[in-house]
């Protein structure tokens, strides 16, 4: 419709998508093979005694504590001497009793799992990004599709640099736990940006501090996606990595979905702070939860 409006015939750009889509399967594909050959024990499936554990049972199974360089509140486990060996009991809160087995296993992984939870809250924001909601917000101000062209393009490179943002800091710093913290703290702080751009009376340089404020803050974003990913990968024991990561996955689409059906009761472009103020404060949540769980150290050690 947009297209329409503004005269372009798109059928040659959906032609152009398409086929990089064909090229990228086909390259992932080879890549994947790639990764297959170099590591063999990928292909071997699961024994006939493993793909029989319930969800159930791994939720009654006590699992490897989590490492010691990630601080945690105690008491979450508690060591025992039953005579035969260290085992470890776990205690959990009431509040992750009442809740599906699967979400109990997630929420067994302190502090971990706020680290995931701090990620699935970042899927509110589904309106501080170039997709089609602020697209149509950019195109109601009067911006021309060859100007979002280029904003949308930029914030793919943006999002791409965040795998050498993420490089940069996580080797100087070191510590995937601080680099979760300062790549969330970025990303929001950019957003800042965003959100100052509705209280400017000029047009043009809210514009300019819009689409600026999202550019930058796509580096933050991937940087600690890939942190809190690393995260889950070293300390989530390996017989529920597969259920954590599914609980994951389901609670980002939750989110998004909470995100969009906001949205249709903020459908009118007028109300684009309002809803942008939401997504806001939703990446504001991620932070304090982020911090909260993993700050300050005193408290933990």
């Amino acid at each position: 419709i947009i297209s329409l409006d503004h005269g372009y015939d798109l059928r040659g750009a959906a032609l152009l998508v398409g086929g990089l889509n064909s090229l990228a399967l086909i390259i992932e594909y080879v890549g994947m093979a790639k990764v297959y050959s170099y590591i063999p024990d990928l292909a071997r499936t699961s024994s006939s005694n493993s793909s029989s554990v319930s969800v159930g049972d791994l939720a009654d199974t006590e699992l490897p504590q989590v490492a010691d360089q990630v601080p945690r509140q105690p008491p979450i486990y508690n060591v025992q001497d039953d005579g035969a060996g260290t085992t470890l009991k776990k205690h959990r809160s009431w509040w992750i009793q009442l809740l599906p087995d699967a979400y109990q296993v997630y929420f067994d992984q302190h502090p971990i799992c706020w680290a995931g939870f701090s990620l699935s809250l970042l899927y509110l924001n589904v309106v501080l990004t170039f997709g089609g909601i602020m697209t149509a917000y950019l195109v109601w101000l009067g911006m021309g599709m060859g100007s979002i062209g280029f904003w949308r393009g930029m914030a793919s490179a943006a999002g791409l640099a965040g795998t050498v943002f993420y490089h940069c800091i996580s080797t100087r710093m070191g510590c995937l736990v601080d680099v979760g913290m300062v790549s969330i703290s970025y990303q929001f702080l950019c957003l800042s940006a965003c959100c100052a751009s509705f209280f400017m009376e000029d047009v043009g340089a809210s514009l300019v501090a819009l689409n600026a404020g999202v550019i930058l803050s796509r580096p933050g974003l991937w940087a600690f996606d890939i942190a809190v990913t690393q995260l889950m990968q070293e300390h989530v024991p390996a017989p529920i990595r597969g259920l954590v990561g599914g609980v994951q996955q389901s609670m980002n689409a939750f989110f998004t979905l909470v995100a969009f059906s906001i949205g249709l009761f903020l459908s009118d472009p007028k109300y684009f702070h309002i809803y942008a103020g939401m997504a806001y404060s939703g990446v504001g949540l991620a932070v304090v939860f982020y911090a909260y769980n993993f700050y300050p150290r005193s408290k933990h050690q």
